[in-house]
């Protein structure tokens, strides 16, 4: 992640976008009980918030104020994540006949939370390594 890159520029920055809009596209499936509501506005509200930490983190200068972003990125990943499981595991226990999430959408979450979760845990690594300097 370059100090002078755009958010915009930054490939998670927009995989955390693109996955607002998807999460977006399957709610319109979701029935509309007040329960799932919430939980897309959750989820909404975390990618947002995720969006924000993650363009904080590229925008600071200084590796500690980083690392804090960094981390606040990967609280808002998590609660993403945990909230789709959550979602997929009602449909599975409640929804019936009903499949609101197809399996091969419940497979690209999955893959797009990995990869996100990587390219997050990486930067933090190097983030990390760069406060404690060079190993000797």
């Amino acid at each position: 992640m370059g100090k002078s890159q755009k958010a915009s520029q930054s490939s998670l920055y927009r995989a955390i976008e693109s996955l607002g809009v998807d999460i977006l596209n399957v709610a319109t499936k979701l029935p509309r009980n007040y329960a799932i509501q919430q939980s897309v506005a959750i989820m909404v509200q975390a990618c947002n918030d995720a969006k924000v930490a993650c363009s904080r983190a590229l925008y600071t200068h200084d590796a500690e104020t980083k690392l804090q972003w960094i981390d606040e990125l990967i609280v808002q990943e998590t609660a993403i994540t945990s909230m789709f499981k959550t979602w997929f595991e009602w449909q599975t226990r409640y929804g019936g006949d009903a499949h609101y999430i197809s399996h091969k959408q419940h497979g690209f979450f999955l893959t797009l939370f990995v990869k996100i979760g990587a390219e997050t845990g990486s930067w933090r690594n190097s983030v990390m390594a760069n406060i404690k300097g060079p190993s000797i």
